[in-house]
């Protein structure tokens, strides 16, 4: 079931909790039990959230690494939230950084916000990193998000929340 959801550019992400990440044997469960599921690490991403990240960020570098060693790809999830400190990007080998919905919604009435926004961005390209906009929820934000170099958008306005299940059944039934 995995190949075709793969062929068909299915993704699905994962989020880390604090807590998981506090667990010492939580990056040696997690190895354990993607290298027994054989899912093609292009189906599956990681997100991390920046609070549990920098909280303890040398158990996150670890897991991130072992994540990259395996293949998968690694979020900085709610980035812009909490305390941002850009030195620990330098550590944490994400791949891209999820920015929190407290910056992009009131983009579209908000020069300082759309700055902001922009900064992250940039930042983000300079290090190699992709960006996602979370709380994308019209498409007049969509529309800002995007001409200020966001890649992905995530939120109300791109689609509604929906059972695993149904998106699983609708993805393989497209014929793509």
């Amino acid at each position: 079931m995995a190949q075709p959801l793969a062929d068909k550019g299915a993704r699905f992400a994962v989020n880390i909790s604090g807590q998981s990440l506090g667990d010492e044997d939580f990056c040696t469960f997690l190895d354990t039990q993607l290298r027994e599921a054989r899912l093609p690490p292009q189906i599956l991403a990681f997100e991390l959230t920046e609070t549990a990240a920098v909280a303890n960020i040398v158990r996150a570098e670890a897991l991130i690494r072992r994540l990259h060693d395996l293949g998968y790809e690694v979020a900085l999830d709610d980035f812009g939230r909490g305390l941002s400190s850009l030195g620990y990007l330098k550590t944490l080998p994400v791949t891209s950084l999820k920015i929190d919905s407290s910056l992009v919604c009131d983009i579209a009435g908000d020069k300082r916000s759309q700055a902001m926004l922009s900064a992250i961005v940039q930042l983000a390209r300079a290090i190699g990193l992709q960006t996602v906009a979370e709380g994308v929820e019209t498409d007049e934000i969509r529309r800002i998000t995007a001409r200020l170099g966001v890649e992905f958008a995530q939120g109300f306005g791109i689609g509604r929340p929906e059972a695993l299940e149904g998106v699983i059944e609708k993805l393989v039934a497209a014929k793509l």
